[in-house]
């Protein structure tokens, strides 16, 4: 039988580029994607205390809500996220103790910042009946989730308020 011929450097070289080329574009795509790709979607529910005790004046502002109003237009809403706001301060135990007022969506800001602008103080703090709804609103939503409370108050309307969050999503 005829002897092996060894391959040229030129020859070896022929295959060992594109084959190089190749493996490198295979690894590249996935890195690329991964940098290139958009952050998992944040879910934020703002719940913001209306009640009759945020109309004390508070740091230099006019009232505890003035300034919960302020700090959520300043911080706490990104454009592109998925944001609601909900609102608590009503009579204890009855269907005003917690209000949604801006349904879930993206591009929230004109229509929270409106809805907040426009909130009178009134009733109960009734914190754990609004964190108790806003939780069971964010539950279903894919990807990240947060409630963000702005208050000045312990819950009124129950005695062992984390108690009874802790009942409905342990």
């Amino acid at each position: 039988h005829a002897p092996r011929i060894p391959k040229s450097m030129r020859q070896k070289l022929g295959i060992a580029v594109p084959l190089a080329a190749v493996m490198l574009l295979a690894v590249s795509v996935p890195i690329y994607r991964s940098f290139n790709a958009p952050p998992a979607m944040m879910n934020q529910e703002i719940v913001l205390d209306t009640s009759e005790g945020m109309k004390a004046d508070f740091d230099g502002k006019p009232s505890k809500l003035s300034a919960a109003v302020e700090a959520l237009q300043k911080g706490f809403l990104p454009g592109g996220d998925n944001l609601a706001l909900r609102a608590f301060g009503g009579t204890c135990h009855q269907e005003d103790e917690s209000r949604l007022l801006v349904p879930f969506g993206r591009n929230r800001r004109s229509r929270i910042e409106s809805a907040s602008s426009s909130l009178v103080p009134g009733g109960q703090p009734a914190l754990a009946s609004a964190v108790i709804a806003a939780l069971a609103d964010v539950q279903p939503l894919p990807h990240t989730r947060r409630v963000v409370v702005l208050t000045g108050h312990a819950d009124a309307c129950y005695d062992e308020a984390i108690r009874e969050i802790k009942q409905r999503f342990a």
